[in-house]
């Protein structure tokens, strides 16, 4: 159990240091672009994606939510939704957005991998996703919140392989959503950052200071995701050793 733990902490340690590398080399990515007045292809594909949901009116919130659904169901990857949302709307509110319309997303696989596509994934697990059959076997509350923040798995392929395990869907659904809020809000405020940033065509002075901060605010809630993350399975493995010695 002490091996396991320490393996644990490595890998946990490695993967935050991963992501600070990757996140600071990427802001210093976006203000080298945004001073020589270049921009990135996938954000002019999320801004794209952006104006043809604002097309929809009114209706935008909505389409742009079911859009979160549509995607996880064909596992199509969520960011870009994500992205294009900074674009379209506010920050808080394509925050509220996002989180919504990802949660709805892990629910509906869920529900299908439960029901109606139950055989088609469970074959797949069977050949493709062996390796995770342990982990499905034994889902709790706190182990879905922990591959939530940490996302060793795919988002798109968890959502229909926790359909196999023995987790309610209450217990799924209010973990999910306790493990995508940290990182759904870090991503929103940083493309929204981003965003602001390579609208201008040199980089202002305020156009740093805004993404400076959001990519403070994005940073100090990686560090908050991280941790309680951390925390929650170190509090579980004690739990577990004093009920099991």
């Amino acid at each position: 159990m002490k091996t396991m733990r320490n393996d644990f902490t490595a890998i946990y340690i490695a993967a935050m240091v991963v992501f600070i590398i990757l996140a600071t080399f990427a802001s210093f990515y976006v203000i080298y672009l945004a001073e020589s007045g270049k921009s990135v292809g996938l954000m002019k594909f999320s801004n794209e994606l952006g104006y043809r949901i604002k097309g929809f009116g009114v209706l935008a919130p909505i389409v742009f939510i079911g859009s979160y659904v549509i995607a996880s169901i064909l596992l199509l990857p969520v960011l870009l939704l994500t992205m294009a949302g900074s674009v379209l709307f506010p920050p808080w509110h394509a925050m509220a957005y996002s989180i919504f319309g990802i949660w709805l997303a892990t629910i509906l696989p869920f529900l299908l991998a439960k029901g109606l596509l139950h055989k088609h994934v469970e074959k797949c697990v069977h050949t493709k996703y062996r390796k995770y059959d342990d982990i499905l076997n034994h889902l709790t509350f706190g182990s879905i919140v922990f591959l939530r923040l940490l996302p060793i798995m795919p988002f798109e392929i968890f959502n229909y392989l926790a359909g196999l395990g023995r987790v309610r869907l209450w217990k799924y659904a209010l973990a999910s959503l306790v493990g995508i809020v940290p990182w759904t809000a870090i991503n929103v405020l940083f493309f929204s950052s981003v965003h602001e940033t390579l609208k201008t065509s040199g980089l202002s002075v305020a156009a740093l200071a805004n993404f400076k901060v959001g990519l403070f605010l994005a940073f100090n809630l990686a560090v908050y995701a991280g941790t309680i993350g951390y925390i929650w399975w170190r509090y579980r493995k004690h739990k577990r050793s004093k009920s099991f010695p």
